[in-house]
């Protein structure tokens, strides 16, 4: 993974950066598999000089693409009217919908991030790929109120500090 500032970082702006991720070494597409029922996202955090939290965006989704401005990687799958098929129901599948990263290929992920103006310099930006191996949706679904906390992995991850323009 790599991370590129795309504008000077200024107290009181927007700040846009880029974060490409390559697949090398494992062969096949990221992710493959069961799509329907894992969840692969890009988490975004960017704290201040005072480890203030000035900006946090991507969470555990669910079975389809959500209106949360969320990056995603993997897929779902749809009924012949379009509408996202939960709980592995496969046999009611007409189109699948997948969003990966082919092998020996990079993609890149803009985002444009408001800086607030307390915020004081530098700043350190953490970009991470969590894979959950079963969707939060079909979790609950499965294992009803029984508590249960599968393990998060972290797929890739970094962390660059720039400074703050004046």
């Amino acid at each position: 993974m790599a991370l590129e500032p795309l504008t000077t970082a200024r107290a009181g702006t927007d700040l846009g950066i880029r974060i490409a991720t390559s697949n090398v070494g494992i062969g096949h597409p990221f992710p493959s598999g069961v799509i329907d029922l894992y969840d692969v996202w890009l988490e975004v955090r960017i704290a201040d000089a005072r480890g203030t939290l000035v900006y946090a965006s991507g969470k555990p989704g669910g079975v389809a693409p959500a209106a949360d401005g969320v990056i995603r990687l993997g897929g779902w799958v749809s009924d012949g009217d379009g509408k996202p098929i939960d709980r592995h129901r496969v046999w009611e599948q007409a189109e699948r919908h997948i969003e990966a990263i082919d092998p020996n290929r990079t993609v890149s992920h803009e985002l444009t991030v408001p800086i607030p103006s307390e915020a004081v310099g530098p700043l350190t930006i953490e970009a991470r790929w969590n894979y959950d191996r079963l969707n939060a949706p079909f979790v609950r679904w499965a294992y009803g109120d029984r508590a249960i906390e599968l393990p998060r992995i972290v797929i890739a991850s970094v962390e660059q500090k720039i400074a703050l323009a004046e």
